[in-house]
């Protein structure tokens, strides 16, 4: 597994920008799951840029919850990306692409060693992945 920060209040790259907002890569097998999008959509791929990822590898696009500083760069992302399966808690509105969606209102198991929590508190989820025991 490997976890790359793409978006962030702070950066650890002076080639990156930092925002508010948050975003990040995960690498898990063969899944490569974009978490979250920043808050700006100017930023999002600038920062891919910079990190040498491409927007159209993704396999799947993951958001937590609507806030725009978590979704900022979405429509960036699904512009440049139509295969990507998104997933999203049951009362996120207004993805008009024509990826597949996803919407969690239970605990899943969205692939194996990847899961999500499913909506909480009527708006929000998490992801979790299986690592392997040290």
């Amino acid at each position: 597994m490997k976890i790359t920060i793409t978006y962030d209040n702070a950066t650890w790259d002076p080639n990156l920008i930092s925002d508010s907002g948050f975003s990040c890569y995960v690498e898990l097998g063969e899944r490569k799951i974009l978490f979250d999008k920043g808050g700006n959509g100017r930023i999002l791929p600038h920062n891919l840029r910079s990190l040498n990822i491409a927007p159209g590898i993704f396999s799947d696009v993951f958001i937590s919850h609507p806030d725009f500083d978590h979704i900022g760069g979405l429509s960036d992302i699904l512009n440049a990306n139509h295969s990507a399966v998104v997933h999203v808690p049951v009362s996120f509105r207004g993805i008009r692409y024509d990826n597949a969606v996803h919407y969690y209102s239970e605990p899943a198991v969205n692939y194996d060693g990847i899961y999500t929590t499913g909506e909480l508190g009527k708006q929000e989820q998490s992801l979790a992945l299986a690592s392997p025991r040290v």
